[in-house]
């Protein structure tokens, strides 16, 4: 597999993990605070794992569950998804 065809298909990737965080703030805001909770209640060494490989999605739902104004919640997590996508868009010149 060539390293361009990785680069799609991690962008893609990311892109579908970010489409379902949306999906999940419009329709089930109750189901981002269980899926919170559930990380948080974890092992340690699990947290930590799950924190390494999925940084820019618990770092959303971290910044979801604050109790900052919705305004601030929203502006914060479209700029990272905006960051995170546009880290791994495959197609910009290097």
């Amino acid at each position: 597999m060539t390293e361009a065809t990785l680069n799609v298909i991690m962008f893609f990737l990311a892109a579908l993990l970010w489409a379902a965080f949306g999906v999940l703030l419009f329709w089930r805001q109750d189901y981002l605070v269980e899926l919170w909770n559930g990380f948080r209640g974890q092992n340690l060494l699990l947290q930590g794992i799950e924190f390494i490989v999925l940084l820019p999605w618990v770092c959303a739902l971290w910044l979801w569950n604050t109790g900052w104004l919705l305004w601030v919640r929203v502006l914060l997590v479209l700029g990272l998804a905006w960051v995170n996508l546009y880290m791994f868009w495959p197609w910009k010149d290097r």
